[in-house]
């Protein structure tokens, strides 16, 4: 679905049938003054002054595909029911999409909507997010990480 939201650059694409519906943010922008010269590892405006993907936002949208694409095979694989839906969201700092969505009820029958952002670390942000439900994890097993021994 295309111009979601009436945001022409907005579109949403679905997998399977019923609820739950979990929705999973591709969010895209470009941001001021970060053009960058292709196959240059320094910063290099490819057009001075002209917007481009820093902070990670080159990654935003296609790692929450890449996230759809494995819980569309999952379901396919185990014959589950349920919808994923990959939403393209417009404008994810400072041009707030996914508001122009929502007042639309574009995620009215969603769920869960997931989505994220590169950090220099790992971690939760629930402090700034502006709907937000918190959750508390416990996972059992033995700790481990892969550069150690797992012990």
């Amino acid at each position: 679905t295309r111009n979601v939201g009436n945001i022409p650059n907005a579109f949403i694409a679905s997998f399977g049938q019923g609820k739950p519906v979990i929705a999973l943010l591709g969010e895209y922008d470009a941001l001021a003054g970060l053009s960058q010269q292709a196959g240059c590892a320094q910063p290099t405006s490819a057009t001075p002054g002209e917007n481009g993907h820093g902070c990670g936002h080159n990654l935003l949208g296609t790692a929450a595909f890449a996230a759809a694409i494995a819980v569309k095979k999952w379901l396919e694989q185990y014959g589950q029911g349920g919808t994923v839906r990959f939403y393209g969201c417009p404008g994810e700092e400072g041009g707030s999409g996914k508001t122009f969505m929502v007042r639309e009820g574009v995620f009215d029958d969603v769920d869960a909507a997931l989505t994220w952002h590169p950090e220099a670390f790992a971690g939760m942000f629930n402090t700034r997010t502006l709907a937000n439900i918190q959750a508390s994890w416990c996972f059992k097993g033995i700790a481990a990480h892969a550069a150690n021994s797992p012990h």
